[in-house]
């Protein structure tokens, strides 16, 4: 079911699909979001994203640029996911005065919770689809993401 609000007046072909692509998954995330185990802020997620989808262990200071947020209120952010056994605090080999983030077992596991659809609820909803067309939605979307994977410059995941 699409909203009226969704859609874009007098837009270009791209634009408009694009806008229906957002409102799809928007739609089958609502739909299929699995039930959390830990009661997260947003600004938190973003936090477990940023250092999952970092290479190496960030630093806080890469975290606050992410987020443009205050240095103080990166370390509270990070001290409370810390204290939840979501992220640990390492002081690094090369220089002691720079402390690195890296995710714990936990924290991926909820990470996967909070960012992803649940997987058996989406596996009934394929029950109906003939083998061809599950494949052809997986490289469908696995070419979206190579795309936008592209748009980002090497070293930013802004």
């Amino acid at each position: 079911m699409r909203n009226k609000a969704d859609e874009v007046p007098s837009a270009n072909p791209k634009q408009q699909a694009a806008q229906e692509i957002v409102s799809t998954i928007s739609r089958l995330y609502f739909l299929l979001k699995p039930t959390y185990s830990e009661d997260l802020t947003h600004q938190s997620v973003r936090v477990l994203q940023f250092i999952a989808m970092h290479p190496g262990n960030p630093r806080i200071d890469e975290v606050r640029q992410h987020l443009g947020i205050a240095p103080a209120s990166t370390s509270e952010l990070v001290k409370r996911l810390s204290a939840k056994d979501l992220v640990v605090r390492k002081r690094s080999l090369s220089d002691e005065r720079i402390v690195e983030l890296e995710l714990t077992e936990k924290g991926r596991s909820i990470l996967a919770q909070q960012t992803q659809m649940d997987v058996s609820k989406l596996a009934m909803c394929l029950k109906g689809s003939k083998d061809w067309e599950n494949q052809a939605l997986i490289e469908g979307l696995n070419n979206l993401a190579a795309r936008a994977e592209g748009l980002i410059p090497k070293g930013n995941s802004k």
